[in-house]
């Protein structure tokens, strides 16, 4: 079950904000804005905090590493050690026709749902784990692009 940080302490200070004006106005928008800042302060609290940049990057080069490379090799060229194991050739990252012929979208469900899910090899394996982790996702695509 994901933590959620406490914000308690948050929707009380942007209520004593709102709350504290002295004039009629405010004192009569003021408990409307104040459950709206509340509201805002929760929805903002209860999503997932997404990994910072560089973080997503290392992870991303972790996975690469640990995973992709036994198939496409260190350098994204479809040469890694597993490859000869393999019926079909993993794919040749560094193909610039192939890379003008695919979205990012498309090279992400790839990595989150395996060959299968696009018609591809089935022995391109799903990673179910990283559709919870859109950020080391979009870091894996960019390696995949050779823009990291």
């Amino acid at each position: 079950m994901p933590e959620f940080p406490d914000i308690t302490a948050h929707v009380e200070c942007l209520r004593r904000i709102t709350v504290g004006h002295t004039n009629t106005a405010h004192r009569t928008a003021a408990p409307r804005m104040s459950r709206l800042l509340a509201m805002v302060a929760l929805l903002c609290a209860c999503g997932r905090p997404a990994l910072p940049p560089e973080a997503a990057r290392a992870e991303a080069r972790r996975v690469w590493t640990d995973r992709c490379a036994v198939c496409h090799g260190v350098g994204g060229r479809g040469d890694g050690p597993g490859a000869k194991l393999l019926p079909v050739k993993p794919r040749d990252f560094v193909d610039e026709a192939w890379q003008a012929s695919v979205d990012d979208a498309h090279i992400a469900k790839v990595i989150v749902d395996g060959g299968r899910s696009v018609g591809l090899d089935t022995n391109m394996a799903a990673n179910p784990d990283l559709q919870s982790k859109p950020e080391v996702v979009d870091a894996l695509v960019e390696l995949v692009r050779g823009r990291e």
